[in-house]
């Protein structure tokens, strides 16, 4: 008979626990691949996240801007270059994502101004104390899509004019 090993109970928990949280690529591509702006956005999955991206992503290109999307600690290939990054992160019980921490982080300050912060918390009033982005925050509430959408939209839009 098989001895109980809490350890490994322990380790199935925390893989089920993440699991919500690995990102695939919602476009491998560039939309409107012509268009001279380019946007990256860098996020994890989620029903909340991926239909707010979804606004944004079609708002960008109806204003003719070339998005990229790719999950979040993803291929990084001259993002830097960006005018504009988006990243979608959540906010769990320790705080911000060690990835998308670790994305913000490794940016200068002049890079962090074309960062917008878009985070899934508790409510909308939890803030980055250290990182010193734009950010809009949000419950995972269904009916906060429109809104959520829209603030990112302006913010990025605001990012891209100062270019």
């Amino acid at each position: 008979m098989r001895r109980f090993n809490p350890l490994r109970v322990m380790f199935i928990l925390f893989a089920l626990a993440i699991r919500p949280f690995a990102s695939e690529p919602v476009n491998d591509n560039c939309i409107n691949e012509s268009a001279k702006t380019r946007v990256l956005i860098a996020t994890q999955n989620g029903i909340f996240k991926d239909s707010v991206m979804r606004m944004v992503i079609a708002a960008l290109s109806d204003d003719s801007v070339c998005v990229k999307v790719l999950p979040l600690g993803g291929s990084r290939t001259r993002w830097r270059k960006l005018p504009g990054i988006i990243i979608g992160n959540t906010v769990g019980l320790f705080g911000m994502s060690g990835t998308a921490k670790g994305f913000v982080r490794k940016c200068t300050d002049r890079e962090r101004k074309k960062i917008v912060l878009f985070t899934t918390a508790f409510g909308n009033k939890w803030r980055p104390k250290d990182l010193k982005v734009d950010c809009v925050t949000a419950a995972s509430e269904m009916k906060d899509v429109p809104d959520v959408a829209g603030s990112i939209i302006n913010k990025i839009r605001a990012v891209l004019s100062k270019k």
